[in-house]
């Protein structure tokens, strides 16, 4: 078990610290993380990997705005589970706080906003 801030999670996780370290977020994704404010602070990922499907986890302390593409092969389900202030998924042309959910065909864009304090699990299945 991985430990983050004294907590203990039952799944493998790191603490990251640099904005560049975020493009590992969504398995086979390729996204590029464009850091919003002046420190980064350190976020966390985590990701629990079975040879075809993937649940990854994110929790952003800064605010992040992300363009990429999804991964080719997979159908990527985004869910917000913290989202404090509005984030925005300019692609999607949505604006969104707690509890969206988004559905990406492979290889789809990305193009979004997210606030300092957001965490997200991404579900990748094959198509």
């Amino acid at each position: 078990m991985a430990q983050m801030n004294g907590m203990t999670h039952p799944v493998p996780s790191v603490e990251v610290r640099k904005p560049e370290d975020l493009v590992t977020a969504i398995r086979t994704g390729k996204l590029e993380p464009c850091l919003l404010t002046r420190n980064a602070g350190s976020s966390w990922l985590a990701r629990i990997s079975c040879p075809e499907v993937c649940l990854d986890f994110a929790r952003l302390n800064s605010s992040f705005l992300f363009t990429g593409v999804m991964p080719e092969g997979y159908y990527t389900l985004m869910f917000v589970v913290e989202c404090p202030t509005q984030g925005k998924a300019f692609n999607l042309q949505v604006n969104h706080r707690d509890g969206y959910m988004a559905m990406y065909p492979p290889g789809h864009e990305v193009d979004a906003y997210t606030p300092a304090g957001y965490s997200s699990a991404t579900l990748t299945v094959p198509t």
